[in-house]
């Protein structure tokens, strides 16, 4: 695998362990289907990252200021 190959897996898993993080810090683990967050694809865990945030801030109790988009 060339450099560039190698710097793209790298971010996304980053990106991947971030968003699995704030989600878990949610309280969030599993899908409604029961896949384990940590199984997620990047764009799986990219929409349900904005659809559990949008829900939260709904609520008034979600607001992730270290967001980093």
């Amino acid at each position: 695998m060339n450099a560039q190959a190698n710097q793209l897996r790298r971010a996304v898993e980053e990106r991947k362990r971030i968003l699995i993080n704030r989600l878990q810090a949610w309280d969030y683990f599993h899908t409604p289907d029961g896949k384990n967050v940590e199984t997620l694809t990047l764009t799986e865990l990219e929409q349900i990252y904005e659809n559990v945030k949008f829900k939260k801030e709904s609520e008034g109790g979600g607001k992730d200021e270290r967001q980093v988009c």
